[in-house]
């Protein structure tokens, strides 16, 4: 027998919508449509406002993995249900920095389109290098691609769309330090603030850079003496190689750890802001008595390194450099922040940010 009750009709016709609205939520089909900001008249969704949210909380957790207690910050809870100071919670914390990196993204990104830039492979290689590291991931946490995406940058979040993000991000970040790198910056100005900032008169040097670590015990991952014993042996006998005539560049492709310099070791026009580690300071000090071409050590034993340095040359005058660097990132970085303050405003959306995180 038909039921034709008013109030089961009046029910369903409350019910119906509903249920489609949660079956859409969790599909993720709805997060990818809904704006959750707007960026000089650009939508974002939910999905694509995601990426910066979770990214920045990422890089969060990697940078401050050892001090998270201590910042008050609860990895058992949700960001939302802690605070992170008494006007705000951590996800509002997240929310506020994942924004500025949105605004400056888009910023820099659409300047470099205007311009019609082309980027380099060497500038994009960190897009495949991230989506391979997120691959290592999934295998060994035993994650689908469609799973891991969905654990980590929420609903609706696919590798397609994780990647066109962070392929804008870091296209921004590489046309920014293109910017930075060409701008040009008067004479005047520059001696100005090498003279108010006294960074000292010496040459910019041009280096090779071999780098060493002791290897953590297998068992407890530790550095104790008997790795540290080895590390000096390694040492010992990477200087006699190159005392019988052993060919440097060869033996940083075989034997360097990377840590400076790129991907050959080799750092050019290097300043004191650019070689800022303990036992580097003798590169920039009586300048006079370092000749091209001659070897030179770090030991660094206590923090488990060594660097053997080959000074290939010298460049220009490194407090001018320097003072060039600063004050056309400073420049750079005023003009980005007048554009942020206006037109590339993020411009939140009160429904689509009630869906951000989830």
């Amino acid at each position: 027998m038909k039921n034709n009750s008013p109030y089961l009709r009046a029910m369903y016709i409350v019910l119906v919508p509903i249920v489609l609205l949660i079956i859409l939520l969790n599909s993720g089909w709805l997060q990818s449509f809904i704006a959750a900001a707007h960026i000089n008249n650009e939508k974002y969704s939910v999905v694509e406002y995601n990426f910066y949210y979770f990214d920045t909380l990422y890089t969060f957790l990697d940078k401050d993995e050892e001090e998270l207690a201590s910042l008050g910050y609860d990895t058992s809870l949700t960001e939302s249900k802690q605070q992170y100071n008494d006007e705000m919670t951590w996800r509002d914390y997240f929310i506020k920095e994942a924004e500025k990196v949105m605004a400056e993204t888009a910023y820099f990104y659409d300047l470099a389109v205007e311009a019609g830039y082309e980027f380099s492979d060497e500038e994009l290689e960190s897009v495949d290098e991230k989506i391979k590291e997120n691959y290592a991931e999934m295998t060994t946490y035993g994650l689908s691609e469609k799973n891991y995406y969905l654990s980590y940058y929420g609903s609706g979040a696919t590798e397609k769309t994780y990647e066109k993000e962070l392929t804008k991000k870091v296209k921004a970040e590489a046309y920014k330090a293109y910017l930075i790198k060409t701008r040009q910056i008067s004479e005047e100005d520059i001696e100005a603030y090498a003279e108010e900032n006294g960074s000292g008169d010496y040459l910019s040097v041009n280096v090779s850079i071999l780098s060493l670590e002791a290897l953590p015990d297998r068992q407890t991952g530790e550095i104790g003496e008997s790795q540290m014993d080895a590390l000096e042996k390694k040492y010992e006998a990477l200087m006699e190689r190159i005392d019988d005539g052993a060919d440097f560049d060869e033996l940083i492709k075989s034997f360097s750890t990377g840590l400076l310099g790129d991907e050959n070791g080799k750092i050019e026009n290097a300043t004191t802001e650019d070689l800022t580690e303990e036992g580097f300071e003798f590169l920039f000090e009586n300048q006079d008595e370092l000749s091209a071409g001659e070897i030179y050590s770090n030991l660094r034993l206590e923090d488990g390194t060594v660097y053997v340095i080959r000074l290939d040359g010298f460049g220009e005058n490194g407090a001018k450099r320097l003072a060039q660097e600063v004050l056309a990132a400073e420049e750079t970085e005023a003009e980005a922040q007048e554009a942020i303050a206006g037109d590339y405003a993020v411009v939140e959306s009160s429904f689509g940010m009630t869906l951000v995180t989830r």
